[in-house]
């Protein structure tokens, strides 16, 4: 699963532009996920199913991950480091487009 993983979301380009212990991580946070069992996944505050966390956990890209890291990087004082990159990962491919977006609409 680990191989998959890495494969998915480009590891080798992940230690070119982050530390390869960064890029270990989100390996490691993506797989747990995956293996995780029960109907529901809490991450943050809110409870999700374990159907769509596993779908989106599968979705997610290079940039998507390139994303979160560069969001975690910006982001103040964090109580629970890896809950808070699972929560990023998670909402990335939505927040990632979203971002982008603003990012063009304000170059316009």
């Amino acid at each position: 699963m680990r191989a998959d993983v890495r494969s998915q979301i480009e590891y080798t380009v992940l230690c070119d532009n982050y530390s390869e212990g960064l890029a270990d991580e989100v390996v490691e946070t993506i797989t747990g996920t995956l293996y995780r069992d029960g109907p529901e996944i809490k991450i943050g505050r809110t409870v999700f199913p374990t159907a769509l966390v596993r779908e989106r956990m599968r979705s997610l890209t290079c940039e998507h991950v390139s994303y979160a890291l560069d969001s975690l990087g910006r982001a103040g004082p964090i109580h629970n480091p890896h809950r808070y990159l699972l929560a990023l990962l998670l909402n990335a491919p939505a927040s990632c487009s979203t971002s982008i977006q603003a990012i063009c609409n304000a170059n316009n």
